[in-house]
Protein backbone atom coordinates (compact mmCIF):
# COMPACT_ATOMS: atom_id res chain seq x y z
CA UNK A 1 0.00 0.00 0.00
CA UNK A 2 1.34 3.41 -1.07
CA UNK A 3 1.49 6.38 1.27
CA UNK A 4 -1.29 8.09 -0.65
CA UNK A 5 -3.58 5.07 -0.35
CA UNK A 6 -2.88 4.84 3.39
CA UNK A 7 -3.83 8.53 3.94
CA UNK A 8 -7.06 8.08 1.97
CA UNK A 9 -8.02 5.01 4.07
CA UNK A 10 -7.30 6.88 7.31
CA UNK A 11 -9.41 9.87 6.24
CA UNK A 12 -12.34 7.62 5.43
CA UNK A 13 -12.18 5.77 8.78
CA UNK A 14 -12.33 8.90 11.01
CA UNK A 15 -16.10 9.51 10.55
CA UNK A 16 -16.82 5.85 11.18
CA UNK A 17 -14.92 5.87 14.52
CA UNK A 18 -16.67 9.09 15.56
CA UNK A 19 -20.11 7.74 14.62
CA UNK A 20 -19.76 4.41 16.47
CA UNK A 21 -18.04 5.99 19.49
CA UNK A 22 -15.59 3.10 19.71
CA UNK A 23 -13.49 4.86 22.38
CA UNK A 24 -16.56 5.09 24.60
CA UNK A 25 -17.40 1.48 24.02
CA UNK A 26 -13.88 0.44 24.99
CA UNK A 27 -14.03 2.53 28.19
CA UNK A 28 -17.36 0.96 29.13
CA UNK A 29 -16.01 -2.52 28.65
CA UNK A 30 -12.97 -1.79 30.79
CA UNK A 31 -14.96 -0.16 33.61
CA UNK A 32 -17.69 -2.82 33.75
CA UNK A 33 -16.94 -5.59 36.26
CA UNK A 34 -16.73 -9.11 34.96
CA UNK A 35 -19.65 -11.40 35.61
CA UNK A 36 -18.61 -14.15 38.03
CA UNK A 37 -20.14 -17.23 39.62
CA UNK A 38 -21.40 -15.15 42.55
CA UNK A 39 -23.51 -13.03 40.16
CA UNK A 40 -25.38 -15.99 38.71
CA UNK A 41 -25.34 -18.41 41.68
CA UNK A 42 -28.49 -16.94 43.31
CA UNK A 43 -30.44 -17.68 40.16
CA UNK A 44 -29.45 -21.36 40.09
CA UNK A 45 -31.74 -23.86 41.83
CA UNK A 46 -30.21 -25.47 44.94
CA UNK A 47 -29.08 -29.03 44.31
CA UNK A 48 -30.75 -31.57 46.62
CA UNK A 49 -28.52 -33.19 49.23
CA UNK A 50 -28.38 -36.93 48.69
CA UNK A 51 -27.79 -39.15 51.71
CA UNK A 52 -25.59 -41.83 50.15
CA UNK A 53 -25.29 -43.74 53.43
CA UNK A 54 -29.06 -44.13 53.65
CA UNK A 55 -29.03 -45.60 50.15
CA UNK A 56 -26.79 -48.52 51.16
CA UNK A 57 -28.86 -51.68 50.94
CA UNK A 58 -29.46 -54.27 53.66
CA UNK A 59 -30.42 -56.98 51.19
CA UNK A 60 -27.92 -59.86 51.09
CA UNK A 61 -25.81 -60.30 47.99
CA UNK A 62 -26.68 -63.08 45.59
CA UNK A 63 -24.45 -66.13 45.86
CA UNK A 64 -22.01 -66.58 43.01
CA UNK A 65 -22.94 -69.59 40.89
CA UNK A 66 -19.98 -69.55 38.52
CA UNK A 67 -16.42 -70.73 39.03
CA UNK A 68 -14.88 -69.59 42.31
CA UNK A 69 -11.32 -69.11 43.47
CA UNK A 70 -11.84 -71.89 45.99
CA UNK A 71 -12.22 -74.35 43.11
CA UNK A 72 -8.42 -74.29 42.91
CA UNK A 73 -7.96 -75.04 46.62
CA UNK A 74 -6.85 -78.59 47.45
CA UNK A 75 -9.45 -80.71 49.21
CA UNK A 76 -6.87 -82.26 51.50
CA UNK A 77 -7.52 -83.50 55.01
CA UNK A 78 -6.73 -81.44 58.10
CA UNK A 79 -6.94 -82.55 61.73
CA UNK A 80 -8.14 -79.98 64.26
CA UNK A 81 -7.08 -79.59 67.91
CA UNK A 82 -9.78 -82.05 68.98
CA UNK A 83 -8.57 -84.79 66.62
CA UNK A 84 -11.49 -84.29 64.21
CA UNK A 85 -10.74 -84.52 60.45
CA UNK A 86 -11.91 -81.86 57.95
CA UNK A 87 -11.55 -81.55 54.18
CA UNK A 88 -10.14 -78.08 53.54
CA UNK A 89 -12.08 -76.99 50.45
CA UNK A 90 -15.39 -78.80 50.75
CA UNK A 91 -15.89 -78.66 54.53
CA UNK A 92 -13.98 -75.64 55.83
CA UNK A 93 -14.21 -73.17 52.95
CA UNK A 94 -17.11 -73.98 50.64
CA UNK A 95 -20.05 -71.55 51.01
CA UNK A 96 -18.51 -70.03 54.13
CA UNK A 97 -16.85 -66.88 55.37
CA UNK A 98 -13.36 -67.91 56.47
CA UNK A 99 -10.28 -66.38 58.02
CA UNK A 100 -7.16 -68.47 57.41
CA UNK A 101 -3.71 -67.94 58.88
CA UNK A 102 -0.50 -69.93 59.20
CA UNK A 103 1.51 -70.19 62.41
CA UNK A 104 3.42 -72.70 64.53
CA UNK A 105 3.34 -73.23 68.26
CA UNK A 106 7.04 -72.63 68.93
CA UNK A 107 7.13 -69.39 66.94
CA UNK A 108 8.44 -66.49 69.04
CA UNK A 109 8.32 -63.84 66.32
CA UNK A 110 5.18 -62.72 64.51
CA UNK A 111 2.91 -65.63 65.47
CA UNK A 112 1.86 -64.43 68.95
CA UNK A 113 1.00 -60.97 67.61
CA UNK A 114 -0.94 -62.42 64.69
CA UNK A 115 -2.94 -64.73 66.96
CA UNK A 116 -3.73 -61.75 69.20
CA UNK A 117 -4.89 -59.61 66.25
CA UNK A 118 -7.14 -62.38 64.97
CA UNK A 119 -8.52 -62.93 68.49
CA UNK A 120 -9.53 -59.27 68.59
CA UNK A 121 -11.01 -59.55 65.10
CA UNK A 122 -13.04 -62.61 66.12
CA UNK A 123 -14.50 -60.69 69.04
CA UNK A 124 -15.13 -57.50 67.05
CA UNK A 125 -17.26 -59.21 64.38
CA UNK A 126 -19.35 -61.28 66.79
CA UNK A 127 -22.17 -58.70 66.74
CA UNK A 128 -22.27 -58.51 62.93
CA UNK A 129 -22.14 -62.20 61.99
CA UNK A 130 -23.80 -65.25 63.44
CA UNK A 131 -21.61 -67.79 65.18
CA UNK A 132 -22.19 -70.29 62.36
CA UNK A 133 -21.51 -67.85 59.50
CA UNK A 134 -17.75 -67.48 60.04
CA UNK A 135 -14.96 -69.96 60.65
CA UNK A 136 -11.38 -69.22 61.68
CA UNK A 137 -8.70 -71.71 60.63
CA UNK A 138 -5.13 -71.58 61.93
CA UNK A 139 -2.84 -74.03 60.09
CA UNK A 140 0.52 -75.05 61.47
CA UNK A 141 3.73 -74.68 59.50
CA UNK A 142 5.39 -77.29 61.72
CA UNK A 143 3.24 -80.44 61.55
CA UNK A 144 5.99 -82.67 62.93
CA UNK A 145 5.84 -80.88 66.29
CA UNK A 146 2.32 -79.44 66.35
CA UNK A 147 0.14 -82.45 67.07
CA UNK A 148 -3.57 -82.02 67.91
CA UNK A 149 -2.67 -82.20 71.60
CA UNK A 150 -0.09 -79.41 71.25
CA UNK A 151 -2.53 -77.28 69.29
CA UNK A 152 -5.30 -77.82 71.84
CA UNK A 153 -3.02 -76.69 74.67
CA UNK A 154 -1.89 -73.71 72.58
CA UNK A 155 -5.49 -72.56 71.97
CA UNK A 156 -6.58 -73.06 75.58
CA UNK A 157 -3.61 -71.07 76.85
CA UNK A 158 -4.98 -68.13 74.86
CA UNK A 159 -8.55 -68.52 76.04
CA UNK A 160 -9.83 -69.90 72.73
CA UNK A 161 -12.48 -72.59 73.07
CA UNK A 162 -15.70 -73.71 71.33
CA UNK A 163 -17.66 -72.57 74.40
CA UNK A 164 -16.69 -68.90 74.31
CA UNK A 165 -19.80 -67.90 72.34
CA UNK A 166 -17.95 -66.83 69.19
CA UNK A 167 -17.30 -68.37 65.78
CA UNK A 168 -15.39 -71.64 65.65
CA UNK A 169 -11.61 -71.36 65.57
CA UNK A 170 -9.89 -74.54 64.46
CA UNK A 171 -6.16 -75.08 64.97
CA UNK A 172 -5.18 -77.64 62.35
CA UNK A 173 -2.33 -79.89 61.38
CA UNK A 174 -1.90 -82.49 58.65
CA UNK A 175 0.60 -83.97 56.24
CA UNK A 176 3.40 -81.59 55.36
CA UNK A 177 2.84 -81.85 51.58
CA UNK A 178 -0.90 -81.22 52.01
CA UNK A 179 -0.27 -78.12 54.13
CA UNK A 180 2.14 -76.84 51.47
CA UNK A 181 -0.55 -77.28 48.81
CA UNK A 182 -2.94 -75.14 50.85
CA UNK A 183 -0.34 -72.46 51.49
CA UNK A 184 0.59 -72.16 47.84
CA UNK A 185 -3.02 -72.22 46.64
CA UNK A 186 -3.64 -69.18 48.85
CA UNK A 187 -0.65 -67.40 47.30
CA UNK A 188 1.32 -67.35 50.55
CA UNK A 189 4.74 -68.11 49.12
CA UNK A 190 7.86 -66.23 48.08
CA UNK A 191 9.43 -66.50 44.65
CA UNK A 192 12.86 -66.77 46.25
CA UNK A 193 13.15 -70.42 47.37
CA UNK A 194 15.52 -69.51 50.22
CA UNK A 195 13.07 -67.00 51.63
CA UNK A 196 10.15 -69.35 51.07
CA UNK A 197 11.91 -72.10 53.05
CA UNK A 198 11.85 -69.87 56.14
CA UNK A 199 8.51 -70.68 57.78
CA UNK A 200 8.58 -67.46 59.80
CA UNK A 201 8.01 -65.54 56.54
CA UNK A 202 4.48 -66.93 56.24
CA UNK A 203 3.20 -66.38 59.77
CA UNK A 204 2.11 -62.74 59.62
CA UNK A 205 -0.47 -62.77 56.82
CA UNK A 206 -4.19 -63.21 57.37
CA UNK A 207 -6.34 -64.44 54.47
CA UNK A 208 -10.00 -63.42 54.49
CA UNK A 209 -12.60 -64.81 52.11
CA UNK A 210 -16.31 -65.03 51.46
CA UNK A 211 -16.72 -68.07 49.26
CA UNK A 212 -20.38 -67.34 48.46
CA UNK A 213 -19.51 -64.02 46.82
CA UNK A 214 -15.98 -65.09 45.78
CA UNK A 215 -14.29 -62.12 47.48
CA UNK A 216 -10.79 -62.75 48.89
CA UNK A 217 -7.88 -60.75 50.22
CA UNK A 218 -4.80 -61.09 52.42
CA UNK A 219 -3.50 -58.52 54.88
CA UNK A 220 -0.48 -58.27 57.19
CA UNK A 221 -1.52 -58.63 60.81
CA UNK A 222 0.92 -55.88 61.76
CA UNK A 223 -1.48 -53.21 60.45
CA UNK A 224 -3.51 -53.58 63.65
CA UNK A 225 -6.81 -55.05 64.75
CA UNK A 226 -8.97 -52.05 63.76
CA UNK A 227 -7.69 -52.08 60.20
CA UNK A 228 -8.00 -55.86 60.06
CA UNK A 229 -11.62 -55.65 61.25
CA UNK A 230 -12.51 -53.04 58.64
CA UNK A 231 -10.91 -55.14 55.89
CA UNK A 232 -12.81 -58.19 57.07
CA UNK A 233 -16.12 -56.33 56.91
CA UNK A 234 -15.42 -54.99 53.42
CA UNK A 235 -14.55 -58.45 52.06
CA UNK A 236 -16.85 -60.73 54.05
CA UNK A 237 -19.88 -58.45 54.42
CA UNK A 238 -23.05 -59.99 53.02
CA UNK A 239 -24.76 -56.66 52.20
CA UNK A 240 -23.73 -53.11 51.31
CA UNK A 241 -24.44 -51.78 54.80
CA UNK A 242 -22.51 -54.61 56.41
CA UNK A 243 -19.49 -54.00 54.20
CA UNK A 244 -19.37 -50.37 55.27
CA UNK A 245 -20.57 -50.87 58.87
CA UNK A 246 -17.28 -49.65 60.38
CA UNK A 247 -17.22 -46.48 58.28
CA UNK A 248 -20.90 -45.79 58.97
CA UNK A 249 -20.28 -46.10 62.69
CA UNK A 250 -17.29 -43.76 62.53
CA UNK A 251 -19.26 -41.22 60.50
CA UNK A 252 -22.13 -41.23 63.00
CA UNK A 253 -19.74 -40.76 65.92
CA UNK A 254 -17.97 -37.91 64.12
CA UNK A 255 -21.22 -36.10 63.33
CA UNK A 256 -22.44 -36.50 66.91
CA UNK A 257 -19.15 -35.24 68.34
CA UNK A 258 -19.08 -32.29 65.93
CA UNK A 259 -22.65 -31.32 66.80
CA UNK A 260 -21.90 -31.47 70.54
CA UNK A 261 -18.75 -29.38 70.14
CA UNK A 262 -20.61 -26.76 68.09
CA UNK A 263 -23.42 -26.54 70.66
CA UNK A 264 -20.98 -26.21 73.55
CA UNK A 265 -18.98 -23.49 71.80
CA UNK A 266 -22.07 -21.50 70.86
CA UNK A 267 -23.43 -21.71 74.41
CA UNK A 268 -20.14 -20.60 75.94
CA UNK A 269 -19.77 -17.66 73.52
CA UNK A 270 -23.32 -16.55 74.24
CA UNK A 271 -22.78 -16.76 77.97
CA UNK A 272 -19.53 -14.83 77.72
CA UNK A 273 -21.34 -12.05 75.87
CA UNK A 274 -24.07 -11.89 78.50
CA UNK A 275 -21.88 -12.11 81.57
CA UNK A 276 -23.65 -10.81 84.69
CA UNK A 277 -26.92 -11.07 82.75
CA UNK A 278 -27.51 -14.74 83.36
CA UNK A 279 -31.26 -14.55 83.04
CA UNK A 280 -30.83 -14.35 79.28
CA UNK A 281 -32.53 -17.23 77.40
CA UNK A 282 -29.30 -18.18 75.62
CA UNK A 283 -27.66 -19.25 78.87
CA UNK A 284 -28.50 -22.92 79.29
CA UNK A 285 -26.81 -23.08 82.70
CA UNK A 286 -26.80 -19.65 84.37
CA UNK A 287 -24.52 -20.77 87.16
CA UNK A 288 -21.83 -21.74 84.66
CA UNK A 289 -22.32 -18.51 82.73
CA UNK A 290 -21.77 -16.41 85.81
CA UNK A 291 -18.62 -18.31 86.67
CA UNK A 292 -16.95 -17.48 83.35
CA UNK A 293 -14.09 -15.01 83.69
CA UNK A 294 -14.88 -11.51 82.56
CA UNK A 295 -12.55 -10.78 79.66
CA UNK A 296 -14.17 -7.47 78.80
CA UNK A 297 -12.35 -4.30 80.02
Amino acid sequence: MSRRQYLILLALSIPLVTTLDLPGVLRALVSKPAVGVADIAPTLPAAPIVDRVAMLANEPFTDLKELRRSDAFPDVELIDQFGKPHLFRSELVRDRIVCVLFFYAECKGTCPGTIQMVSELRKAISDEFSQQAVRFVAITLDPEHDTPEVLKAYAEARGISPDDGMSDWLFCTGKYDDLELIRRSLGLYDLDPLVDADRSQHAALVTIGNDRTDRWTAQPSGLGSDDLTETFMRIAGTSERQRFAIRIGRSAEFMQTSASATTATSSRDCCADTLNKCNKPCCAKPSECCSLPDTNP
